[in-house]
Order: structure tokens, then C-alpha cells, then sequence
């Protein structure tokens, strides 16, 4: 949306000078004023276009309009401070836009500003052959402006995408408020923002869009969570002694409630589907993951998430190869189920540490076992396999360390 910014000159002792301009909304007026009251042609021949008025000057091009901005204290907010771990993606913002001219007087220059961003701006003009920047009193403040949203309803689990189109946004300063509640921001730009959607009661929530440095703005229509488009999960089988390529049943209704594609998520992994689903059943098959519990849900593709039920992964140690070794250290693979694998798995023998070689696998694991000092007898070791979320898995007496198997340095010549 084009925004108008209005400047007047009040100082006689500065030709740009001005005074500040809040609140002015979508459209306000950025105006250069004549104070000098130049006599016929002054104008011209400044500018070098022998113009004989300043009007003249304009119409042949002379004059530019730009705002310099935001100010300072707009980029004082960090976008880090409100996204910590921001991983969304956002378009940067210019630090100057074009202000096309679209009327005047002997006195005075209107002109429009496309996309202008909300904060304060000090406007600037440029002519031909010479540049003048207008002086620190002359501010103007803009304010974002929250329009259309998409879906306008959604399920009361939350999981829909926002997206909402207005003018005004500042891309990595800007938060997303749904029922009070937080929308977590995927995409900014000056003109659109997305957000997945937090859970709510059913009902109207109110959604508040909050711009660094500038009012918070309500959008125009609330959006609604509703019942009536919220996917239920009744059943998932099987819901025990899962293990990762394991091909589970859901079962329940609304699967389908937008007519799309619904996507399954375990442990917030994607479960590929099996066949197309129907509105009350599907089929997916187990992602990787390490054992214990994991939710599953269904995600509507325009309304949003299903409850969540929850299965259990198998996580388990049911082998070690070679069992024995020298006393030096050995390389070793344990094989199991639900093994971390994003790498968390922590392998210990006799309470000490297995240097990890490869742990990217959920049934598979290969480290180096500690070196032992020297002793006189064989030693053998308990092997436990522990996951990130506190999970263990145990081989007593996995492990032995052999003196048969211990290469052993006698002598030495010459000594």
C-alpha cells in the first residue's frame, strides 16, 4: 500500500527545517516549502533547468523525494531478542525508499511512498546539482496496517498456517498474537507474514500484530477455532513395541476436512504415508527414532492439527561384536533398537566412555572401547547404552578384556 509522508518548513534560517508529525496513519503529506519567496527564475537557474517557477523545476525532474529511515531507535531492536532461535524465513527490509511526487504548488511537494515500513522517517530531497537532507526536527511516523487472514478458521489444536497480507511490516521485528497466545513466525515480509497457528478455545481470538518501535495493530476480522474443522485421532496401532519402519493404522475422523493431502507427524517427524488417506483412516510408516514415547498427530492441510495419541518405541541392546578384546582398546558394534539416531546415544564399559565412530543409525552403533590398564587377569565389562531422553539399555558382562588377546612388549634390544 503507498504511504504519503508531509513535511513543512517553519524556520526561516533553514529552508528544510520542519516540525514532527505523529499518528498520521495510512496517508500523510511529505511538502517542501519556499520560504525564501525566490523572485521569477531563482528556482531555474539553482536547479539549471531555466525553469521560470519552482512548479516548472519539479515537472522537469529536478526534484527527488526519498525518506531516510527507519530512525536509530528502530534498529535498536535486535530481532534475536524475540526469536532466539529464529529459523523462519524473512526478507530484508531497504533503509530508503522512493517517494514519487504527485502534486505541488509554488510552496509546497506532495509525494507517495510505496511499502514504507512502520517507525519514524527524517525525509530527504534531492535536486538536480545540488542535495539538501531536511533537518532532525522533521519526523514522520507510519503504522502498520493488518488486513486480510487465510484460513479464517481453523482446528482448536492449533497447527494451521496464518498468513496475513497488510502493509507496513518490518521483516525480523515483528510478532504474531493469536487469543493472547503466541503464533510461531515462519515467513516476514513488508506485505505478508505467516505463522503456525498456537492452540485456543473455541471461539473468536483476536489477532494482534506487534511491529518494534510502533503501535500493536488488531487486524480486521478475528479468526475463529472451531470444533467443526478440527481432525480427531481415536486410535493408532500398534501403540507398543514400536520400532522405526514400523507401518502403523490411525483411525478417527475429519482426516481429510479441506479435501487435501493430510501429513502425519510422530515424535514430530514426518510418518510417510502408505496409500492416500480417507476421511477417517490412513496408514504411515514409523520414521527414525529412538525409543520411548513419541505423540502422534494428524495435520489437516488448511485447518490444522488433530489431538495427539501416543506410542512407545522399543529401545534396546541386544548385542556386542567382538565381544572380547585386547586390553589396548578395540573397535566394537552393539546392535539394538531405538537408538538415537541423531547421535545422542552414549556408550560406556566399565563406566567408561566409548569413543562414538558411527551412531547414525536406530539399530546400529560402532565405537572404540576404552583402553584398560594392565592387569594380571582377564576383566570383563557391563555394556550399557544410554539415549538423550534417560532411557538405558544394559549386556552384563558384554564385554571382556583379555590378556590372550593383549599384545605384551618383554624385551628390548639394545637396550
Amino acid at each position: 500500500m503507498d504511504r504519503l509522508v508531509e513535511t513543512v518548513a517553519e524556520d526561516e534560517d533553514n529552508v528544510l527545517s520542519g516540525k514532527y508529525l505523529h499518528g498520521l496513519g495510512q496517508k500523510a503529506r511529505l511538502s517542501l516549502v519556499d520560504v525564501l519567496e525566490a523572485p521569477w527564475g531563482f528556482w531555474g537557474s539553482f536547479t539549471g533547468t531555466g525553469a521560470a517557477t519552482f512548479e516548472e523545476t519539479v515537472q522537469l525532474g529536478a526534484w527527488r523525494m526519498a525518506g531516510i529511515g527507519p530512525l536509530p531507535h528502530i534498529l535498536d531492536h535486535n530481532p534475536q531478542e524475540r526469536h532466539p532461535q529464529q529459523s523462519h524465513s524473512t526478507e530484508d527490509h531497504p533503509t530508503s525508499y522512493s517517494c514519487t511526487i504527485t502534486s505541488l504548488t509554488p510552496t509546497k511537494v506532495s509525494c507517495t511512498a510505496a511499502g514504507l515500513s512502520a517507525g519514524s522517517y527524517r525525509p530527504m530531497v534531492t535536486m538536480a546539482g545540488a542535495r539538501a537532507v531536511v533537518g532532525n526536527k522533521v519526523t514522520s511516523t507510519t503504522l502498520p496496517v493488518a488486513s486480510a487472514l487465510t484460513p479464517q478458521s481453523g482446528s482448536i489444536n492449533g497447527g494451521a498456517v496464518l498468513v496475513g497480507n497488510s502493509s507496513g511490516f518490518i521483516p525480523g521485528y515483528m510478532m504474531v498474537v493469536v487469543g493472547g497466545a503466541e503464533c510461531s513466525m515462519l515467513q516476514e515480509s513488508a506485505n505478508t507474514i505467516s505463522c503456525r497457528l498456537p492452540p485456543g478455545i473455541e471461539g473468536e481470538a483476536a489477532v494482534v500484530v506487534s511491529v518494534a518501535c510502533s503501535e500493536n495493530v488488531m487486524a480486521a476480522k478475528a479468526f475463529t477455532y472451531a470444533a467443526a474443522v478440527t481432525p480427531m485421532l481415536l486410535s493408532v496401532t500398534p501403540s507398543t513395541d514400536v520400532v522405526s519402519s514400523t507401518t502403523l493404522t490411525l483411525d478417527g475422523t475429519g482426516f481429510t476436512l479441506s479435501g487435501g493431502t493430510p501429513e502425519v507427524t510422530v515424535g514430530g517427524k514426518r510418518c510417510g504415508l502408505v496409500s492416500p488417506a480417507s476421511p477417517t483412516s490412513l496408514q504411515c510408516i514409523v520414521p527414525a527414532l529412538g525409543g520411548g514415547k513419541h505423540e502422534v498427530v494428524v495435520r489437516d492441510a488448511v485447518y490444522g492439527d488433530s489431538n495427539n495419541l501416543s506410542i512407545s518405541l522399543i529401545f534396546s541392546l541386544t548385542s556386542l561384536t567382538p565381544s572380547s578384546g585386547s586390553f589396548g582398546g578395540a573397535r566394537i558394534m552393539l546392535a539394538g533398537q531405538g537408538f538415537d539416531p541423531d547421535g545422542g546415544s552414549l556408550v560406556t564399559l566399565c563406566d567408561l566412555p566409548c569413543d562414538l565412530v558411527s551412531s547414525d543409525s536406530t539399530t546400529a552403533i560402532t565405537c572404540v572401547a576404552p583402553a584398560l590398564p594392565h592387569s594380571e587377569a582377564d576383566v570383563t565389562c557391563d555394556v550399557v547404552v544410554s539415549s538423550p531422553n534417560g532411557l538405558s539399555a544394559s549386556l552384563l558382562g558384554g564385554f571382556t578384556y583379555q590378556l590372550a588377546l593383549t599384545l605384551s612388549l618383554t624385551g628390548l634390544e639394545p637396550q
